[in-house]
């Protein structure tokens, strides 16, 4: 995991925690414990593969969507475009897919 570096005991300067930095909405949203590994990693699955469906199976909105929030990902769309979506995201965001795409 690009933000937690595998600890179950992460916790984000936002108060995303566990080993999939979730924040405690999301998670309970979800259903899963954030502080138990194998609950937070099928939530994570099952969370990933969500926002894969939504968008069309398009990793990069999907990650997009699971580091800043589907709302950032419409933000950007609608702000930059579809060809140039991605230059409209945060930093951060911006940052995260391309460490877990390798890009």
């Amino acid at each position: 995991n690009q933000e937690s570096g595998f600890n179950p005991k992460a916790v984000s300067p936002a108060g995303a925690v566990g080993i999939a930095q979730f924040l405690p909405g999301t998670a309970a949203g979800l259903g899963v414990n954030p502080w138990d590994p194998i609950q937070a990693l099928r939530g994570a699955a099952q969370l990933m593969a969500s926002y894969a469906r939504n968008y069309g199976g398009d990793y990069a909105k999907a990650l997009a969507a699971y580091n800043g929030g589907s709302g950032t990902v419409q933000y950007a769309v609608n702000a930059c475009g579809a060809a140039n979506w991605m230059n409209c995201l945060p930093y951060e965001t911006r940052h995260y897919i391309y460490v877990i795409m390798g890009i």
